[in-house]
């Protein structure tokens, strides 16, 4: 009866974990894309971009309206221009609209028929799907991020949510779950629509997020897609990516991403680079604008990536080698003090031209006045701030002994022996025994004067009684 109670007991332990392990993948996977998701935080210095911060006098002058562009390895942000400012979005719509898809839709072999209704509603760009045709769903994304197809975007919407309405609901609650709180969706496409804004950082939001699900990253990525239910070869329409339409913008760097425009919007556009030094910056356009030999949002965005490439890297701003401080250490055989060192080198993303000397100032904090020998090569004995032009903290590292020290028994032991005279209870029995033998003293003075006025006093009266005999 009793194991029976047990395995009762262990099977509905089971099954509340198994419960509780669902509930708990069912809350994350809407908030992380099939890939594990490594976007940094937003860095800024006192609110400033690391270029404003640093003073560099020479910034891109764009003609985009709004632009935004930051570091992805450490989520620095580089430059910015009316970065909060609410623009259209037009075509890099279709990030968010590929986002929402492809994490609403487990395998992206699965067939989708186009509807009717997907069909009259396309304009723009399109791969001219008809009603009734059947596509994979990696078909219909290739399309949409290569060639911007809005019957694609469509198609994908219909068949996620039943609607362009209800998908456009779960692209809002998607923004908002990453934290583009500045940008309200109102259509899957990116055409014009007053209640669809954004601004340059949110753009830079989504995109961040975009860049690390891979596969669609990838897809953006391609220079061409083929397929046999595809009427046409597709081609990237994103001129940094593709010489097909122009050679003129073509940038070997550049990676990915989307750019289009629409009639209030503007030529907007997002894209990465990677720099020789492995650094991948991320840089927004937003609003810029074309002329008849000039596609500025191309211009825009590529002086934008020169500036950041060519004037920013990793800087170490502390090494492991640099003594920061010297500890005084008790007890120890044949030293009395020793250095203490960064326990691991920090580097930090700062303009290549850093005046080391200037811009960089350690605030060191050791924990204690002294070390107590013995003491362990790297032991921790405090930390160090490092500050850059004197206000922000750009890294906090330990502080640490490169060096073992033994432990002299002899001056441990007269360690003791000062510790012990110095301490409250010795003092106390101190002042107790002098007291006592000042008592003692001044008792055996008093004893001693007494008995000897005692003795005096005896001798007198004997001699006055002898006398009175006589």
């Amino acid at each position: 009866m009793l194991n029976r109670l047990r395995n009762s007991l262990k099977k509905k332990t089971v099954i509340k974990l198994c419960f509780f392990a669902i509930v708990v993948i069912s809350f994350v996977l809407p908030v992380c894309a099939s890939d594990d998701v490594k976007a940094m935080p937003e860095l800024t210095y006192n609110g400033k971009t690391l270029s404003e911060y640093a003073g560099m006098d020479n910034r891109p002058q764009i003609e985009g309206f709004s632009a935004y562009a930051m570091n992805l390895n450490t989520g620095t942000v580089i430059y910015e221009k009316n970065s909060k400012e609410p623009v259209f979005p037009a075509s890099t719509v279709k990030l968010m609209t590929a986002i929402v898809a492809y994490e609403n839709i487990p395998d992206l072999d699965v067939d989708i028929t186009a509807s009717a209704e997907a069909v009259r509603k396309t304009q723009g760009a399109n791969i001219l799907i008809a009603a009734g045709e059947v596509y994979s769903a990696n078909e219909l994304l290739n399309a949409l991020l290569i060639s911007g197809a809005n019957d694609a975007a469509l198609v994908l919407a219909e068949y996620v949510a039943g609607s362009e309405e209800e998908f456009v609901k779960l692209m809002n609650d998607k923004a908002k779950q990453i934290g583009a709180n500045s940008t309200t969706f109102a259509n899957v496409t990116g055409f014009d629509d007053p209640d669809q804004l954004t601004t340059a950082r949110d753009t830079a939001i989504i995109g961040q997020y975009f860049y690390y699900v891979s596969e669609l990253f990838n897809m953006s990525n391609s220079t061409r897609f083929e397929s046999d239910r595809i009427k046409r070869i597709l081609t990237n329409r994103n001129m940094f990516l593709s010489k097909v339409t122009s050679d003129k913008y073509f940038y070997n760097p550049a990676d990915g991403m989307s750019v289009g425009s629409t009639p209030d919007g503007g030529y907007c556009g997002v894209s990465t680079v990677t720099a020789d030094n492995g650094l991948t910056y991320l840089c927004v356009v937003m609003k810029s604008i074309e002329t008849d030999d000039t596609s500025y949002v191309y211009r825009d965005l590529r002086s934008i990536f020169d500036f950041c490439t060519d004037n920013f890297g990793y800087q170490v701003v502390a090494s492991t080698d640099s003594v920061m401080c010297e500890l005084a250490v008790k007890n120890a055989v044949d030293v009395d003090h020793f250095a203490l060192f960064p326990e691991t080198e920090l580097k930090v993303l700062l303009p290549n031209d850093l005046d080391f000397a200037k811009d960089i100032t350690f605030e060191k904090r050791v924990f204690t006045d002294a070390a107590k020998a013995p003491v362990n090569k790297g032991s921790v004995f405090g930390e160090v701030v490092v500050k850059y032009k004197g206000e922000v903290a750009i890294g906090k590292i330990n502080l640490v002994s490169d060096v073992s020290v033994d432990k002299s028994n002899v001056l441990y032991f007269l360690s003791k022996v000062e510790r012990f005279v110095k301490s409250k209870w010795f003092i106390v029995f101190t002042v107790t025994l002098v007291v006592l033998f000042l008592v003692y003293i001044g008792f055996s003075i008093y004893y001693k004067y007494f008995r000897r006025s005692k003795y005096t006093g005896n001798r007198l009266k004997d001699n006055d009684n002898f006398k009175k005999k006589s």
